[in-house]
């Protein structure tokens, strides 16, 4: 975005919404929000005609961003064996190029050392900022405790 515009108007396109695929509607977008949908978005257009660029789809499709509930990694990287620079690749290079902005990290079964280990490392890339679009871990397998059968999840 240039500094004179702050988000954008997407029209003429088709629009997967929740159950149904709007042909036509305009949505807007500003930062990494979607501000509104419809006419709502074509009179937030004309309001905003200098800080929304508008962005002709010329019929193409508009999706919103994918959410991932459980991945390992992409491209040969493990979440379990990852670092910082190695999230941000995989994050920006695989997963927003594809859609996804938003994902549940799927951490393998380990002795619970390591376990511990990996997930404070994984924890700190992302308290970083480097992977703003994690919304945490799940450790598949053993669990954290004794006495638990079910999966731990991690709130990062």
């Amino acid at each position: 975005m240039s500094q004179s515009t702050s988000g954008y108007l997407f029209v003429g396109g088709t629009a997967l919404l929740p159950g149904e695929r709007a042909r036509g509607v305009a949505v807007s977008v500003e930062g990494a929000r979607i501000t509104a949908v419809g006419k709502e978005a074509e009179r937030r257009g004309r309001r905003r005609a200098r800080q929304l660029k508008r962005v002709h789809l010329s019929g193409a499709f508009l999706a919103p961003g994918f959410i991932d509930l459980h991945t390992h990694g992409a491209r040969g990287v493990w979440f379990d064996q990852v670092d910082a620079r190695e999230l941000e690749e995989v994050l920006r290079g695989h997963y927003i190029r594809h859609g996804v902005t938003r994902l549940l990290m799927s951490l393998c079964p380990a002795p619970r050392k390591l376990l511990v280990e990996r997930t404070r490392r994984v924890a700190a890339a992302i308290r970083a900022r480097v992977g703003a679009g994690v919304a945490g871990a799940v450790v598949n397998g053993r669990p954290l405790s004794e006495g638990h059968e079910r999966l731990s999840l991690i709130h990062i």
